[in-house]
């Protein structure tokens, strides 16, 4: 049914109607509904941005303006309309209760940049829409004006996760120096408004490659936020023994018959070793959580290296008082379907 057929109905019966399409339709058709209405609009932009896989082909119509002249066309497009976002910034309350949105209604590009910070989950596929991000995250002359425009707006919502996607990561060895932009951006304090990271490594990548890019990626700026959720698809743990982690470890284990890969309980045992031996050294970082799925070994309990249970060292370790790790691990079959937390993909 045409929406121009909807026009003869009572204001009531179109408003339940457009409530029903917008709890039940797929993106697409609720872009199609935020043309028509502009509360359809205000309520769906943050549906509509929640979740955004982004590449070279749809950055320009994500970041939308901001980029209409190239790469250095944000600089351009804030400065030209910092007064006007510095008069809806002046209009916020200096208290922390916030503005109803009847009340406050900001410019076109201060809405575009509210929407951009209210994206929770980002999948980078590329290198040039991890230029962009970098771009719009690293705005120096406006940055403080636009987190408060957005925490007044939308809430907390400036973290959420980051996905890296399996092109992306190929970016290491077939271009370096578009990569070597993308690493310098994870490393930096702008990446500070994720708290989940999530890597999708291809399956013929790992060794000293996959080490290299887990290295590459983990900002260096992380003593200043927590980060809550790290989460690696298809991982051979003894990659990971390093300085990446997070308050919960979710690790996506590559099949037991890839190249390279080692036993799946071989490969747990030294991981969980080399987690109890750092929890020994004063402000190590170790997760709280430890999540292993796709696993050929199941028996959680018999979790162990080079001989020795690891439930049994660390319980000897905390009656030493040497450490006082407390760690829940759970380990998933291949057969057991679980969401990945960052990306919520089905595995």
């Amino acid at each position: 049914m045409p929406l121009t057929a909807l026009d003869p109905l009572p204001s009531e019966i179109r408003q339940l109607i457009f409530q029903h399409l917008q709890s039940t339709t797929d993106k697409p058709t609720l872009a199609t509904l935020a043309c028509v209405s502009r509360a359809i609009y205000a309520e769906s932009i943050p549906r509509l941005y929640e979740t955004v896989r982004l590449n070279a082909f749809n950055a320009e119509a994500f970041f939308g303006r901001l980029i209409s002249d190239g790469l250095g066309g944000i600089d351009k497009e804030i400065a030209a309309h910092k007064p006007y976002l510095k008069h809806y910034v002046s209009q916020l309350p200096e208290s922390l209760e916030r503005l109803s949105s009847s009340r406050f209604i900001p410019s076109p590009i201060a809405r575009k940049l509210c929407q951009l910070w209210s994206t929770d989950r980002v999948l980078l596929e590329d290198g040039l829409a991890a230029s962009y991000l970098q771009l719009v995250a690293n705005e120096t002359e406006f940055d403080y004006d636009t987190f408060n425009v957005s925490s007044y707006l939308l809430g907390d919502h400036l973290t959420g996760s980051l996905i890296l996607g399996e092109s992306l990561a190929r970016c290491l060895i077939l271009y370096p120096q578009v990569w070597s932009g993308v690493s310098k951006m994870l490393k930096s304090c702008d990446m500070a408004m994720f708290t989940s990271f999530c890597v999708h490594l291809p399956l013929d990548c790992g060794g000293p490659s996959a080490a290299l890019f887990y290295q590459d990626i983990w900002p260096t700026a992380n003593e200043f936020h927590d980060i809550e959720e790290m989460c690696f698809h298809n991982a051979n743990p003894l990659d990971l023994m390093s300085d990446i982690i997070g308050q919960d470890v979710h690790v996506f284990l590559k099949p037991e018959s890839s190249q390279g890969m080692i036993s799946h309980e071989i490969g747990i045992g030294a991981l969980m070793f080399y987690y109890l031996n750092r929890s020994i050294r004063v402000l190590a970082q170790i997760p709280d959580n430890v999540y292993f799925y796709n696993s050929m070994f199941t028996d959680v309990d018999r979790v162990s290296h080079q001989g020795d249970n690891f439930w049994d060292i660390l319980k000897v370790r905390r009656e030493k008082e040497t450490t006082d790790w407390d760690v829940q691990v759970k380990i998933y079959g291949p057969d057991e379907k679980v969401v990945c937390p960052a990306c919520l993909e089905s595995v």
